[in-house]
């Protein structure tokens, strides 16, 4: 597995004006067969992109996580690779509808974990991060529940260079995104009420 290097100090969206994205996109209750899923669960909600989320269910007593590396469960990992040296967006899709649920941890390869805090939102939202200068190979996600009642949905994955591929379930690419390629022709973009996408 290549280590990430990130650069510390950038904002936490690092995105190049005039980058062209291609994208994978995956439904983060896919992930839920993983040996260290658990205490996550699988909830209904219709109002989730595919009517099913994740939500971290903590044992009775016990608080938010504090220190993510002195726990090896709650975890969704994320395999995917990378064609090109790339700055490497991730966004997330959630429900954080107070200031006690509105925290997650999300690490890239090697690196230490980071915190996703104080992103309240009364409604679901887009949360998102980036990493820059990510080597071009396989690569791991790693989404980790801190605080019960964190609802997350849905996960992005986008590079600014080169192409991204995940082997992970529920995989659905945007087909538009590959439009930079050289052989797209004579394929074009055109828009349609039913598409997907933005």
């Amino acid at each position: 597995m290549m280590m990430a290097r990130i650069m510390l100090g950038l904002s936490l969206l690092a995105t190049p004006m005039l980058a062209a994205y291609t994208s994978a996109s995956l439904e983060l209750e896919h992930f839920s067969r993983g040996p260290k899923f658990a205490p996550l669960v699988v909830i209904e909600r219709p109002d989730a992109s595919a009517g099913k989320a994740i939500v971290l269910v903590l044992p009775e007593g016990e608080s938010a996580l504090t220190v993510p590396d002195t726990v090896t469960d709650r975890q969704l990992e994320v395999a995917f690779t990378t064609t090109k040296l790339s700055v490497v967006n991730v966004y997330i899709r959630g429900f954080f509808p107070d200031r006690g649920q509105d925290s997650i941890f999300l690490k890239l390869d090697d690196d230490r974990f980071f915190t996703l805090n104080d992103i309240t939102s009364p409604t679901w939202d887009v949360y998102g991060r980036g990493f820059p200068l990510v080597e071009a190979g396989e690569h791991t996600l790693v989404i980790m529940g801190r605080e019960q009642g964190a609802v997350m949905d849905k996960l992005d994955i986008k590079v600014t260079e080169g192409e991204v591929f995940s082997a992970g379930p529920g995989l659905t690419v945007e087909l538009e995104s590959l439009s930079s390629q050289s052989s797209f022709s004579p394929f074009v973009i055109g828009s349609h009420p039913n598409a997907t996408g933005e």
